[in-house]
Parts: structure tokens; C-alpha cells; sequence
């Protein structure tokens, strides 16, 4: 969603708390309401449901006073997803070319995000992922 709606986009990657030895896929970007509910409508677009338990950090700024509804906003994700599928699955495709480059998650580059205790694994970076978008629009 960040890349399709061209939000800043730090980078893409696997964020897990310490002590986990299993990371939750994620991007780094501004904080916006559609893009928190993103993860969950891209699941239900490939998917067809997602992972209620997994989304609950994203769901926790929709407790904020004046905040949009859940379940509005992911189905207002799914949309714009479902409108914009066949970009989507370009990208989800040079992304996992580009991941299945990297051997191993030890090799990735590991980075702190500011105010967060977990470790994030990068993927790829905003840069990659601009020059992919950049690419899909030629």
C-alpha cells in the first residue's frame, strides 16, 4: 500500500521482539491508518482471511480518539489493492526474486527502528524498493 499510494517507504523486512526467534513481515514508513490496515487487506486479497492474533499491533492506532473504524479502513485497503492487483503481484514478484538472493535471514542487515524494542531485519531497503516501483511504471 505504501508503495502503491507513493507514502515515504524506509524499507521492507521481518521485525521481531527480543527473545522471538519469529519475525512479523512489515515495512517502515509514516504512520497512516491505511497503511496499518494494508497488511491485513493484502492478506485477504491473496488470502482470503488474515491473521487477526498477528494483527494487532496494527490495530492499536485505531483506538486513538477520531480514528477510523478497523474493519472501514481494511476493506477501503482491500479496494485499492484489489484495483491495483496486477502492480501488486509485479511487485510482490521482484521482491521475492530479490529475496531469494540473500541465502540466509543472518546475512540481512539487522537495524533498530526508533522507539521499538525489536530488531528489524531488512529485506529490502526504500531505495530497492523505489527503483522496483520505478521499474513496474516503465
Amino acid at each position: 500500500m505504501t508503495v502503491l499510494r507513493k507514502f515515504p517507504c524506509e524499507g521492507i523486512g521481518l521485525y521481531s521482539l527480543p527473545g522471538q526467534n519469529r519475525g512479523k513481515l512489515c515495512l517502515v514508513g509514516g504512520r497512516d491508518h491505511l497503511i496499518a490496515a494494508s497488511g491485513a487487506a493484502a492478506e485477504l486479497v491473496f488470502r482470503g482471511e488474515y491473521d487477526h492474533l498477528r494483527s494487532d499491533d496494527d490495530r492499536q492506532m485505531f483506538s486513538e480518539p477520531g480514528a477510523p473504524s478497523w474493519d472501514h479502513t481494511v476493506d477501503s485497503a482491500k479496494r485499492i489493492l484489489t484495483l491495483k492487483l496486477d502492480r501488486l503481484q509485479a511487485l510482490v514478484s521482484k521482491m521475492m526474486d530479490i529475496r531469494e538472493q540473500t541465502p540466509h535471514y543472518s546475512a540481512l542487515p539487522m537495524r533498530q527502528i526508533l522507539g521499538l524494542p525489536g530488531v528489524f531485519l531488512e529485506l529490502l531497503s526504500g531505495e530497492t524498493i523505489s527503483r522496483i516501483v520505478v521499474s513496474l511504471s516503465q
